[in-house]
């Protein structure tokens, strides 16, 4: 069957082909703001990050950041070059509490009829020693003496060097000479 009223189908036509305009506006128009939006944000944002770039560079010149920056690297070398020293320094602490247990071990080794006259450390090619010279009222007292000296923890096998009975207002006191050879040497790091 034929069409004979094409006028209305023309007008619907017509209205078909405006809404697709219309949508076809306002599909462009909204992208055109959305782009806007988007441009607009990306504007503000560079703006403030340039913003902010303008105050690094402007606290990165300023007289005093670089007095700091100076003041910080001059302190910086200071510790670097006072390392070593502090890192003596402990080692000598070190050294120094292992002589006090040294000193106070030998200290409550003496019997109490011996007494010491000289104590001297001493380092050769074999190790570390300590030369000590005293007097005692008996051998006996010489020989508990060594005996103390070689129960303790710091000391090896001690050696007599000599002894020699002397009167002195007529008692006999025993003179002696002991090398007690330390098994672990104390400041040998220090040299």
């Amino acid at each position: 069957m034929t069409n004979i009223n094409l006028i209305a189908e023309r007008r619907a036509q017509k209205q078909r082909s405006a809404r697709m305009l219309r949508i076809a506006a306002y599909s462009v128009l909204s992208l055109v703001v959305a782009l806007g939006v988007v441009y607009a944000y990306f504007t503000i944002t560079m703006n403030v990050v340039q913003g902010e770039i303008l105050e690094c560079d402007a606290k990165l010149n300023d007289p005093q950041f670089k007095a700091d920056l100076e003041r910080i690297d001059y302190l910086e070398k200071s510790c670097a070059a006072l390392e070593p020293r502090v890192e003596l320094l402990q080692t000598v602490q070190g050294s120094q509490r292992a002589w006090i247990a040294v000193l106070n071990d030998l200290s409550r080794g003496i019997p109490s009829t011996v007494w010491l006259t000289n104590v001297q450390s001493r380092r050769d090619q074999t190790g570390q020693s300590l030369q000590i010279t005293g007097s005692a009222t008996s051998q006996r007292a010489v020989g508990d003496f060594m005996l103390n000296l070689k129960r303790s923890n710091w000391c090896g096998d001690p050696r007599l060097n000599f002894t020699q009975t002397i009167g002195l207002q007529g008692r006999e006191i025993v003179n002696f000479d002991i090398t007690a050879p330390l098994k672990k040497a104390i400041g040998s790091e220090l040299r």
